[in-house]
């Protein structure tokens, strides 16, 4: 027994309407982490250590899954911005400074312009 392409298409059709309803809950919990993560840090403590370190690692998971899904979506530009997240995350886990936290903002303003756009906003 053979899938009929028709059938396929239009479950992908599906599938890629889901996942862009679905994006304004993701972003939501990026922002959160974010946030929380940025809390941290402009709190005077060390960015890096209990809660922040959650957050930021969070933070770093969640934009993980936006590089890979925008990706599998065709969403070039979430994939992208989401990837550079990601990449600036490990910078700052690794060596954590204001330049950093300012990359992985500049990227998640990106990254918030691609969901903005997905969703029929841009």
């Amino acid at each position: 027994m053979t899938d009929n392409p028709k059938d396929i298409n239009q479950r992908l059709d599906e599938l890629k309407r889901a996942y862009v309803n679905g994006l304004g809950a993701k972003i939501e919990e990026v922002e959160a982490a974010a946030r929380a993560a940025g809390d941290a840090g402009a709190a005077g403590a060390n960015p890096l250590s209990g809660q922040g370190l959650e957050a930021l690692g969070a933070l770093k998971q969640l934009v993980h899954k936006l590089a890979g899904s925008g990706g599998t979506f065709g969403f070039a530009k979430i994939s992208d911005a989401a990837e550079k997240a990601e990449t600036a995350c490990e910078a700052m886990l690794e060596t954590p400074s204001v330049d950093f936290w300012r990359s992985i903002e500049g990227h998640l303003d990106k990254l918030r312009g691609a969901v903005k756009d997905a969703r029929g906003g841009g």
